[in-house]
């Protein structure tokens, strides 16, 4: 029984995926579908509004790993190490990983919300009586404007983490802004920040896609829609760090 559910669940979202793609190559063909109107509204919310949130966290991640890795490195005399630590950490990992969980949090569990709610309204249904394709309207300015806000968001939590460890460094370690820059660009590589901002708008899609997909199914009541809207961020989360996982092994092969 197990198996025969869980086979449903992958055909249902592997049908809703397809489905996704067949409006964006047709709005691709007219443009005028893309409602620009709608996904500005998104970025706003999704990105915007998102920024004093990821900000805070990011900084204060980066403050706390250059702390520990201080203590640690201290032994050994390598605290200007604590440089390298936090700019490898924040730009190829950190920075996405942090921001698209919260934003998996926070957005995610909105877009199940936001749309179960008219499926239990109805709303939907009558969309679909006008002749309104509900791919189109609900789910796609929600997936578009998602994956706009999250690459930045994701250069905002890099710029604040990058900050975070220098504020430290300065006041634990005496490491001035300027050395620490000049440490800075000698840690990274060229494709260190790239590695971490090509995760952006795929994490943005899986996250709007599961929020999505998730608020479609709310069908009776409103508990259905808390259930459902708990499943989407718990797999939001889940798939985040799973495709995380994929990117470093394909990163690590290509020695990226």
């Amino acid at each position: 029984r197990w198996a025969v559910e869980q086979g449903l669940e992958v055909r249902g979202a592997v049908a809703f995926l397809g489905r996704i793609f067949l409006v964006f190559a047709g709005a691709l063909a007219r443009p005028g579908r893309f409602r620009p109107a709608s996904i500005a509204r998104h970025v706003h919310e999704t990105g915007l509004q998102a920024v004093p949130i990821v900000a805070l966290i990011a900084f204060l991640i980066s403050v706390i790993i250059a702390y520990i890795g201080a203590q640690q490195l201290r032994q050994y005399g390598g605290e200007i190490f604590v440089v390298d630590l936090v700019t490898l950490a924040v730009l190829r990992e950190l920075g996405v990983l942090l921001t698209a969980i919260i934003v998996a949090g926070r957005s995610g569990s909105a877009f199940a919300a936001e749309i179960g709610v008219m499926r239990l309204n109805d709303e939907v249904d009558a969309l679909r009586a006008i002749g309104v394709n509900a791919v189109e309207v609900l789910v796609l300015p929600r997936i578009i404007g998602l994956v706009i806000a999250l690459p930045l968001l994701t250069i905002i939590a890099d710029a604040m983490g990058l900050a975070g460890g220098a504020v430290l460094s300065f006041l634990l370690l005496d490491i001035p802004f300027n050395q620490f820059l000049v440490r800075m660009q000698e840690a990274i590589m060229p494709t260190t920040f790239w590695a971490g901002l090509v995760k952006a708008p795929v994490f943005a899609f899986v996250i709007a896609m599961i929020g999505t997909y998730r608020g479609m199914q709310v069908r009776e009541s409103s508990r259905e829609l808390g259930r459902l809207t708990t499943v989407a961020v718990v797999q939001s989360i889940f798939m985040v760090i799973f495709v995380n996982a994929i990117f470093a092994v394909v990163f690590w092969q290509l020695d990226f």
